[in-house]
């Protein structure tokens, strides 16, 4: 299988498995897989400690970089969390039976990541067009200059979600989208077949978060808030992760 722990893998059993591209994702969906033993269901709670919901995401030290022999990241107010997302910078984070167990015990969702920064502009156009068939005469041509949306790989993150036992994902793309507005429409409804994938494989309580970043236009420009601009990707998500600068001017 094309997974990998962090560094500090082979020092502890819970690893934080994950993968660099979308092609070991198709990799990993090549081989039969069974659904993980040893994860606890998520269960919603009976009760509020509060009147709102809280999201967090433990973006620590650029991801999760926890060593034995270093300090630990811990987090103690499950009771007022709804959401937690477990971050790195990887292309898709998989959460640790650990954390997911921990989050579930006290009726909170736990997300993984699914992130396309750097050089991840490829990744990010093959998200929505799929697996491209392969052809021995040479490349096929089209007549039409609409952007294909396939739901292949809503399918595999959602089953990869269901088959680990987590309830979701962040969906961060801090790259910019060079196909502009052809591009961001399809992506849009690419949110709008993970929504529907997560809740059918997952259930009704999972969650496609998508995190502030690009715009309609596919330009890279974090918002700091829900606006016109970033609208259309809110729409088909289950919620809007706004940019960390807090401006005093105007409100989130």
């Amino acid at each position: 299988m094309p997974l990998r722990g962090d560094n500090h893998s082979a020092n502890v059993n819970d690893a934080s498995l994950y993968f660099l591209s979308l092609e070991e994702l198709d990799n990993w969906a090549k081989v039969p897989s069974e659904k993980r033993n040893g994860v606890l269901p998520y269960q919603p709670r009976t009760s509020t400690a509060t009147n709102g919901t809280l999201l967090c995401c433990h973006d620590y030290k650029g991801g999760y970089t926890e060593k034995p022999s270093g300090l630990s990241y811990t987090f103690n107010f499950w009771s007022y969390c709804d959401t937690f997302i477990y971050f790195s910078h990887h292309r898709v984070t998989i959460p640790p039976a650990g954390w997911i167990n921990a989050a579930h015990r006290q009726g909170a969702k736990m997300l993984g990541t699914l992130i396309f920064e750097g050089d991840g502009e490829g990744d990010c156009l093959r998200l929505l067009v799929g697996l491209l068939p392969q052809s021995v005469s040479g490349p096929a041509r089209s007549s039409s200059t609409s952007l294909p949306v396939s739901p292949h790989y809503a399918h595999l993150l959602a089953y990869l979600a269901c088959q680990r036992g987590f309830d979701g994902y962040l969906i961060n793309v801090e790259c910019p989208l060079r196909g502009g507005p052809e591009q961001t429409r399809a992506l849009c409804a690419w949110i709008a077949l993970l929504e529907s994938e997560l809740k059918r494989f997952v259930g009704h309580h999972a969650r496609a978060i998508w995190y502030d970043s690009v715009i309609i236009d596919g330009r890279l420009r974090w918002q700091d808030r829900l606006n016109s601009l970033n609208l259309p990707f809110f729409l088909p998500s289950s919620g809007f992760f706004t940019n960390y600068t807090v401006r005093t001017s105007r409100p989130a």
